[in-house]
């Protein structure tokens, strides 16, 4: 594993089975290679994996999205933690700290963890980026980028530009190692919290001064890591209770607090805390959390209006049951932005009552009540997967040839993160329902910020159009007649 030979040698085995494995036309085995090849890799690779969960249709099987969240437990590596600072830092600087306990307490796929204590007495933590990581990253994301473009022409049928992704991806994790920049992140965090008194949420002071671009300290928070709780919840323990009698909090009232400001600021703020690994979350007094790792910034969707759109849905959804044509066309507005717009226009053109939008949400409806009653479908309401009816159900193998831009992977990551959690937890339902009524009410009351798009013009709709009719006609032809009566085709 520790040898660029080993990984370059087992990225290649990996390719050809996923060739071999689209050329017997069974992409959930390519998908399944995918999984546990990248899962052996570990590292970036597994942050990678995290990502293409969210890509519609991309891992079918439910089992192995459950699984993404929990290859975080990563081996300790060996780092002379005193070399270190006397290599990072200046005598000056190491004067600040009184001692220093080389046993590590954390350790995650870039990092490892170390308590220490400042001259003044403050507990603080002292983290370093992993030697391997140094050593290996421009490699790994060199093999990625590889990995990438083969998945890519096996994806484009899904809609779903794996070359975008990584893209994205390879400037996370690049930022992720410059803890310069976290440290910078975390401060501004910080002050944007304590200049709000009723928040719940709780940001560590970071020492600029003693940080360097390998080397983050920064205060020691004291509570109850959500590692620890989902670890007793996995072993049947009474969790709600145990909070209550070390905290004298309230469980679910803390994660309706973390979902709130994970989705409100995901929406109305430039930069959001993009990792909140269980490891990174902890449960303090008062229904107060803590927020810990920087390295991972958020930004908002670009088109954060229509993602607010799709919240106020999953609102709707907890308050009134599923609306499949409706649910429908709020994801195509997010997800494929371009396609939806050209639809709306061409639809304002033609003056029409019968829209090539109407009639798509009209057969995503008849889709929906033809497999309403399948067990799977009735698994994914009950567990609110609206986006896995919308992929598996209403637009099964992408039949409506419908292209995917996933905008703000980091955001997304992030919000799939905190539902895999309540999952475990087995108070996803519970949480949710306050946190979209929550967030809603908000955002009405206070308005979104404004949002600039490029106009549309009749040509830039038309071609839009073709290219995806084009797409329509050379899958389903019947689809493609039907699609083409509608009479805003007939401008």
């Amino acid at each position: 594993m520790n040898s660029r030979k080993y990984r370059f040698w087992r990225v290649i085995t990996m390719l050809f089975a996923i060739l071999a494995a689209y050329l017997r036309r069974r992409p959930d085995q390519a998908s399944s290679i995918v999984f546990y090849s990248f899962r052996e890799l570990g590292g970036i690779y597994v942050k990678f994996l995290q990502l293409l969960a969210l890509q519609p249709g991309f891992f079918e099987d439910w089992e192995i999205k459950e699984k993404l969240e929990i290859f975080d437990n990563v081996e300790v590596e060996y780092i002379d933690i005193r070399a270190t600072l006397q290599s990072k830092l200046s005598a000056k600087q190491r004067t600040e700290f009184a001692s220093i306990d080389t046993t590590v307490v954390s350790s995650g796929s870039f990092a490892q963890v170390y308590n220490a204590t400042l001259r003044d007495g403050t507990p603080v933590i002292v983290k370093i980026l992993r030697p391997s990581v140094l050593q290996f990253l421009g490699f790994d994301q060199r093999c990625l980028w590889l990995i990438s473009r083969i998945l890519h022409v096996f994806a484009a049928r899904q809609g779903v530009s794996i070359v975008r992704v990584y893209d994205e991806f390879r400037e996370v994790t690049t930022n992720e190692t410059n803890y310069k920049r976290e440290a910078y992140f975390a401060e501004l965090l910080r002050k944007r919290y304590t200049s709000q008194p009723e928040s719940h949420i709780v940001i560590p002071k970071t020492y600029q001064q003693l940080s360097s671009r390998q080397l983050l300290v920064q205060e020691r928070i004291n509570g109850l890591p959500l590692t620890d709780i989902l670890a007793r919840k996995e072993s049947h323990n009474d969790v709600h209770t145990y909070v209550h009698e070390q905290l004298g909090s309230d469980l679910y009232t803390q994660l309706s607090h973390l979902g709130i400001d994970m989705f409100y600021q995901s929406i109305m703020n430039k930069e959001t805390h993009g990792d909140p690994h269980p490891g990174n979350i902890f449960l303090l007094s008062d229904n107060r959390i803590g927020l810990v790792d920087f390295g991972v910034i958020g930004s908002p969707p670009k088109y954060r209006a229509e993602f607010f759109e799709l919240v106020v849905e999953y609102e709707r959804f907890y308050r009134q049951g599923f609306e499949p044509g409706e649910f429908f066309k709020k994801s195509l507005q997010f997800y494929s932005n371009d396609l939806y717009r050209a639809m709306i226009f061409m639809d304002q053109v033609a003056d029409s009552n019968e829209s090539i939008l109407s009639t798509l949400a009209s057969m995503a409806s008849d889709m929906y009540q033809r497999n309403k009653n399948d067990p799977n479908v009735q698994r994914y309401l009950r567990t609110a997967q609206l986006r896995s009816v919308f992929t598996h159900i209403i637009n099964p193998h992408n039949q409506y040839a419908i292209p995917v831009e996933i905008d703000a992977g980091v955001v997304q990551k992030a919000g799939s993160t905190l539902l895999s959690m309540l999952n475990q937890l087995e108070c996803k339902n519970e949480v949710m329902r306050i946190v979209y009524s929550e967030v809603v009410r908000r955002i009405y009351a206070e308005g979104m910020p404004r949002q600039h798009s490029k106009p549309i013009s009749l040509e830039s709709s038309a071609e839009t159009l073709s290219s995806w009719l084009h797409k329509i006609a050379r899958n389903d032809p019947m689809l493609f007649k039907r699609l083409t009566k509608s009479e805003a085709m007939h401008v």
